[in-house]
């Protein structure tokens, strides 16, 4: 579920939900990667700060079905990956960087 929340917030914040748009389109220096990755220290998904991700805008104006969310957009994903059947390659192998 960790890394699932870290995809969700990488997606959310490539794509926010708001009206906000920019100007002109913008071209990131690495070429804007969709990296969940960037979420997870040691294996656990991390916050950020939400003045810095303000998707769910920050301070007392901060949302508060904000927990409620995710909880939603986990819940709509586990539904359409149960409908797939998974093979996967090298089970006993750890992806990414894992505790140990």
């Amino acid at each position: 579920m960790q890394y699932l929340h870290a995809a969700i917030s990488e997606t959310l914040r490539l794509y926010p939900p708001d009206t906000k748009a920019c100007r002109v389109d913008d071209i990131m220096p690495d070429g804007t990667e969709y990296s969940p990755e960037r979420w997870l220290e040691y294996g656990t998904c991390r916050q950020e700060n939400p003045f810095r991700f303000p998707v769910f805008h920050a301070g007392p104006r901060m949302c508060l079905g904000k927990d409620m969310a995710y909880v939603q957009m986990k819940s709509i994903a586990a539904s359409v990956i149960e409908r797939f059947e998974m093979n996967v390659v090298a089970k006993d192998t750890c992806p990414g960087i894992c505790p140990r």
